[in-house]
This record gives structure tokens, sequence and C-alpha cells, in this order.
């Protein structure tokens, strides 16, 4: 189920439908806002959660807050671009950072990983 909030009411009802699966009584609300927009046309905005788990960590670290971006592509940047941030700040032989993207409680949508590997020659 995809996490979403209300970003603008200018689209006709009858747009694609929408899967709307509550897991949690937390899921309840974003249901309720999903099929309000719904009824009043509104364009919904996704949220994507960027979970991490670095060489230290056994699992992964869960992001319960996530991030709206406009779509996949925009994840896939933002994923990117995190990931390289993380490595330029944690720059040692070794180092690896996994990022897993989701928009719901699913699995993963996809997984950015990053890391330092120095080899012998």
């Amino acid at each position: 189920m995809l996490k979403m909030r209300i970003v603008q009411c200018d689209r006709k009802l009858g747009a694609a439908p929408h899967t709307l699966r509550p897991q949690t009584i937390w899921d309840f609300e974003v249901v309720l806002t999903s099929v309000a927009a719904l009824l009043q046309g509104c364009a919904l905005v996704p949220r994507y959660y960027f979970d991490f788990q670095t060489q230290r960590q056994s699992r992964p670290s869960c992001d319960h807050i996530g991030t709206e971006l406009p779509n996949l592509r925009a994840a896939k940047a933002e994923a990117t671009t995190t990931a390289a941030e993380w490595l330029k700040d944690n720059a040692f032989a070794g180092s690896q950072l996994k990022l897993f993207v989701r928009n719901g409680p699913l699995a993963p949508l996809f997984v950015v990983t990053a890391s330092i590997k120095v080899s012998a020659r």
C-alpha cells in the first residue's frame, strides 16, 4: 500500500483505481485520507521509505517517516545521491551501505548498494 498525501484537487474522479489494504491501525488514517482524496478527485504524491543497512548491522534500520517524492525515478535519484554522500562521509576500506527503498510495508522496490573494496594487486 502506498502512503500518500493530497497535493492538488484538479483531477476528475474516475482515475485509475487504487487498492487500499490497511495493515495496521496507523494505515487506516492513510486509507481514509486516500479514499477522501479519490472521492474529491485529488492527485496523490507517493511516500518512499529508505531503510538502510551498513556492514556493521545484521538487519536494516527502518525508515518510519518516509519522504514524499513525485515518482519512482525521483526515488532512485534520491537513493543514489544519499548512498554517494554516505560513502563520502564513511570512506574506509570495507565500507558498505545498502538502501532498501519501499513505498509501503511490503518488500523493497529496489536496493542501492555503495561500497569500498581494496584489493591487493
